[in-house]
């Protein structure tokens, strides 16, 4: 799945510009009110780039460009999982809820049901180049630079 990160900053500095764009020009008042915007960092990453397994992933931009892969703990200790097809997990899923509903527990982990397999097998991405054109939103920061600084913010606070 690929999804498009987005640091808070940027969301932040995107309502600034439209209130700013809404206060300030009636043309572009009467072009964006009631209009709906999607604010993006334009970077489509996947989960597992986000969560440090992928080799390219933000951590080895942290590392100094080295990979991180290997340097992190995921999957609990264990041997990362093969990837199975989504109807399988789907399938899982609803046996889950199933069984809650026959016999009030679940049989797997709660997590394994239809909404999360939904989650990790579709790509959530969306436009900006609207938010761009109308009242010149750009993202503020990359999502590995984010990463980054909070990651120093952190450590320097002794957290």
């Amino acid at each position: 799945n690929r999804i498009d990160w987005v640091p808070v900053e940027s969301v932040a500095h995107a309502h600034v510009l439209a209130e700013e764009a809404l206060s300030s020009d009636p043309a572009r008042r009467g072009t964006m009110s009631g209009r709906a915007y999607f604010i993006g960092n334009n970077e489509q990453r996947t989960y597992s780039w986000f969560m440090g397994t992928d080799p390219d992933s933000w951590l080895g931009a942290a590392a100094g460009g080295q990979s991180a892969v290997g340097k992190i703990v995921t999957h609990w200790g264990q041997p990362r999982p093969y990837r199975a097809a989504a109807a399988v997990f789907y399938l899982l899923g609803y046996i889950n809820y199933a069984s809650l509903a026959a016999f009030g527990t679940y049989p797997l982990p709660s997590a394994v049901c239809p909404s999360n397999v939904d989650f990790a097998f579709r790509t959530y991405t969306f436009s900006s180049l609207r938010a761009a054109k109308d009242f010149g939103y750009h993202p503020t920061e990359s999502v590995a630079d984010a990463i980054a600084r909070m990651l120093r913010q952190h450590r320097a606070a002794g957290a």
